[in-house]
């Protein structure tokens, strides 16, 4: 759920990054030099996002090679020239393997980055049973192109180009259960099955994300249409939430991404 942005409160590093857009739109004004960024975490495509509505900044666009990419490029277009999707470096490989080989985002990811990638030139990947789509700079295509020959120990072959009109779709597992309330240890325990002291040392230790904002309290809320990220255990969507119970507990209704 995207909620507005205060850009005027944000962390140091996410400061810097607004003060490189509006350096890359100055560019792209000044000088006639389209400019993009990498991919942006789905938190950095949101600050660009903001950016460029609170700015009123003209020809700029974000894009991530599909309709509803996650990770994202803004590109910042000259006066003369609007925005188009096919100005945007980014290029689409498919990746096909045996279907009876379970291969998961993960997989991918790690292996591209074993390869020397760096992950801000790595788009979407969306696999399932015996493709994979990868969306990546076009910089990087030609040695993923040559060197992507296996991950997780399957052989796989590579192919220039996606057909976006049948991407694979993300898959889930449904999961459910009862919290005391609605904050976000009690949520993190129901994720993980850890402990709530171990699931509030998480949360203060920086690994679980809200909405692509790292949770900096224990007692932080939670609802329907969030989507919640805890490092080594994956991505939820919270559906919604219920209750109380006879026993006074709440319910809850998530999805994971597998």
């Amino acid at each position: 759920m995207t909620q507005p942005l205060n850009l005027s409160l944000l962390t140091e590093e996410e400061a810097l990054f607004l003060r490189r857009l509006g350096d890359m739109a100055d560019t792209a004004r000044e000088k006639g030099t389209v400019r993009f960024t990498e991919f942006l975490t789905e938190r950095l495509a949101h600050i660009a996002a903001e950016y460029i509505r609170q700015s009123s900044v003209e020809n700029a666009a974000l894009y991530g090679g599909y309709e509803d990419a996650a990770r994202k490029m803004c590109g910042f277009f000259t006066d003369f020239e609007k925005p188009a999707h096919g100005a945007f470096p980014i290029a689409g490989i498919t990746v096909a393997y045996p279907g009876d080989i379970k291969l998961s985002h993960r997989d991918f990811l790690g292996t591209l980055l074993g390869l020397g990638i760096k992950r801000g030139t790595v788009g979407d990947i969306l696999a399932e049973d015996g493709r994979c789509a990868v969306f990546v700079t076009e910089v990087v295509s030609p040695v993923i192109m040559q060197e992507l020959v296996t991950v997780g120990g399957a052989a796989v072959s590579c192919s220039r180009g996606i057909d976006t009109s049948a991407l694979p779709q993300p898959r889930f597992k449904d999961i459910s259960g009862t919290v005391g309330s609605l904050r976000m240890d009690s949520l993190v325990r129901l994720l993980t099955g850890y402990a709530r002291e171990k699931s509030a040392a998480m949360i203060r230790s920086g690994l679980v994300k809200r909405n692509d904002n790292t949770v900096l309290s224990v007692s932080e809320g939670f609802g329907a249409g969030d989507t919640i990220s805890v490092r080594g255990f994956g991505k939820y969507i919270i559906d919604g939430t219920g209750g109380p119970t006879k026993k006074g507990r709440l319910t809850v209704r998530a999805r994971k991404y597998i």
